[in-house]
């Protein structure tokens, strides 16, 4: 909070964001911030979740289920029925536990009629006997029997470790990216710029521009502020919006556009200039 970026004249820290474990963490961290800084009210620090089509197994790292067990996920296809390596003694070790873990939370659901069914077999599994000398087409077997009945195992959720020390922060210094704004995205700028000047629709500096009237420094100076200001808590570099856009008086012309009684005139300019049919003006106009 102290040494962040300030916008708002250096009044207020810039947007910052914190990335969370999970859903759980976010709101832990901003807790812990409103905690800090009463005197914000909750309101400075808001959590923001995007939801993905894996962002409901992302976080459940400590369930056991078919989700962390290959060997329900698929077909068994290990390629020889020994380990070849040690780091396949060490797969067939965790897929082994794994699916210990769901048998023996199994075991106790015997009022269900399709796990009543393989109470047998779950027993046989959960032990470590059937497991000696197992091969492949055996646990292609147990995984076409386990597979519809992971469903009723219980998911476990484990507690989250809290820790309290202090960081250790060396001195800011800044970097100088002069080829890169960071969080700016030029439609989304062009729509904000478009609407802060709408708003603005009055000030002498947009009118000038809007009836096509030659512009002086001022009026420059203004239309840039303009800019700035409708970034809002996002700071705008005008070098990069030169860069992508030109001159900042037809760049803003463009999100404004020009007076009708303007155009009318300009028209009327032209084609004072040069002949043209009757046909010609109409179609022209």
């Amino acid at each position: 909070m102290s040494q962040g970026y300030k916008v708002a004249g250096g009044d207020r820290l810039g947007k910052t964001i914190v990335f969370a474990r999970n859903q759980a963490h976010a709101e832990f961290i901003a807790q812990r911030f409103n905690v800090a800084y009463p005197e914000y009210g909750g309101e400075f620090a808001r959590v923001r979740t995007r939801r993905t089509s894996s962002s409901s197994t992302s976080a459940a790292t400590s369930t056991t289920s078919a989700r962390t067990c290959p060997a329900l996920k698929g077909r068994c296809s290990c390629g020889d029925s020994s380990p070849s390596s040690d780091g396949d003694a060490v797969a067939a070790e965790r897929i082994r536990e794994a699916i210990q873990a769901i048998a023996t939370a199994l075991l106790p659901k015997k009022t269900i009629p399709s796990v009543a069914e393989q109470l047998p077999f779950l027993d046989e599994v959960a032990g470590d006997e059937w497991w000696v000398d197992v091969t492949l087409p055996m646990l292609e077997v147990m995984r076409l029997r386990l597979r519809d009945l992971v469903r009723f195992v219980e998911k476990t959720r484990q507690s989250p470790v809290y820790t309290d020390f202090e960081d250790t922060l060396d001195e800011p210094t800044v970097v100088d990216l002069p080829q890169a704004t960071s969080g700016m995205n030029w439609e989304r700028f062009r729509a904000k710029a478009q609407a802060y000047l709408r708003q603005h629709r009055d000030h002498v500096a947009l009118q000038r521009l809007r009836r096509n009237e030659q512009l002086t420094a001022d009026d420059l100076g203004s239309l840039a502020g303009m800019l700035v200001a409708s970034g809002g808590d996002q700071q705008v570099d005008l070098a990069w919006v030169t860069e992508r856009a030109g001159a900042l008086g037809p760049f803003i012309r463009s999100l404004v556009g020009l007076d009708r009684s303007a155009v009318n005139e300009a028209v009327a300019g032209f084609l004072d200039e040069s002949k043209f049919s009757v046909e010609q003006i109409r179609s022209g106009r």
